[in-house]
């Protein structure tokens, strides 16, 4: 008895239609991608202002002048930074574990430098 086995004449196109529907998948799936990419909001850069570099600036004068740890002054509060003229900005910050406030005065020059003016303890 002899068994013979017979191609079936569907196979290449039943192949061709999977890859077809393969095909048509991915390129479904990557157009959704980019499509809820450009959709979702992105995530927004917080712009740092000039005060709020003048106050870590002073913080940083601080540390090295008083010895005061950068990490022991208060946070960034923007209701604490004047602004004196165009480039003079000044910052009363306080320090909870030494239970003093300090009264900074800085000057940005036009290099991109902070220059510090006044450094004196506040009541």
């Amino acid at each position: 008895m002899e068994t013979t086995l017979q191609k079936s004449a569907n196979t290449p196109k039943t192949f061709a239609v999977i890859l077809a529907a393969l095909l048509v998948l991915g390129i479904v799936v990557y157009a959704a991608s980019l499509a809820s990419s450009s959709i979702a909001p992105r995530r927004s850069i917080r712009a740092v202002t000039l005060q709020e570099h003048a106050w870590y600036a002073c913080t940083a004068f601080m540390a090295e002048q008083l010895k005061l740890s950068v990490l022991e002054a208060q946070r960034y509060n923007p209701g604490r930074v004047a602004i004196v003229s165009s480039d003079t900005y000044q910052a009363k910050i306080s320090y909870a574990k030494q239970g003093s406030t300090y009264l900074c005065e800085i000057l940005h020059t036009r290099s991109g430098n902070w220059q510090l003016l006044s450094l004196k303890a506040s009541p």
